[in-house]
């Protein structure tokens, strides 16, 4: 089974699975992915991500976020350019992600609970 979210944002979110997210707590034990991409990634315009493990390590931090290679105005992830990770994640724990907007772009994120 799988749970499967997906969010664009044209503002910083400090954590894009807050409640009311399905997966603001890791409801059974699994492989979580978290897929990203930016309309725009330029030193004026992009997206910089976080990634906060329960257990408090991060494995990413401030990572500019590529450009979809599409369009600006493209609000769809991209197999072919979207960055992906995945983590072994325990129930009840809750995964941070943040993403920082620097000037205007749209930020796309894909969440997915292999479970």
């Amino acid at each position: 089974m799988f749970i499967k979210e997906n969010f664009i944002l044209t503002a910083s979110n400090t954590d894009v699975l807050a409640a009311p997210s399905r997966l603001a707590a890791i409801p059974a034990d699994g492989t979580l992915t978290v897929e990203v991409s930016a309309a725009v990634a330029n030193t004026a315009n992009n997206f910089a991500l976080t990634i906060q493990l329960p257990g408090g390590d991060t494995p990413v931090e401030s990572l500019v976020v590529p450009y979809n290679g599409v369009s600006a105005t493209d609000s769809t992830l991209h197999d072919d350019t979207a960055l992906q990770f995945s983590f072994e994640v325990a129930q009840g724990g809750h995964v941070g992600i943040n993403m920082t907007e620097t000037g205007t772009t749209l930020g796309i994120v894909q969440v997915t609970l292999d479970f």
